[in-house]
């Protein structure tokens, strides 16, 4: 368990798991952090889609609610030891 330290740190810490926190999700995931910026991001991506077209929006607001989903199975007990 990790306790307290500056949100770089706990950055860093998530960082260390993310060969498992890719394998759990079941996709890739972009992490980024610079030393010399404040944020730090985990970003999953879908390509290909035209959020101006209302029609596919069903489908763009499952694919987003099922990745939602995923994203709190994964991250929650994690985020939840890092405080």
């Amino acid at each position: 368990m990790f306790e307290g330290g500056s949100a770089k740190e706990q950055y860093d810490v998530l960082h260390r798991q993310r060969e498992a926190i890719c394998r759990e999700l079941g996709e890739g995931t972009e992490w980024r952090s610079e030393s010399d910026q404040r944020q730090s991001s985990i970003k999953l991506r879908r390509f290909g889609c035209d959020v101006s077209n209302e029609d596919d929006w069903p489908d763009q607001h499952n694919w987003l609610f099922a990745k939602l989903q995923i994203f709190h199975a994964v991250f929650a007990h994690r985020v939840k030891d890092l405080l």
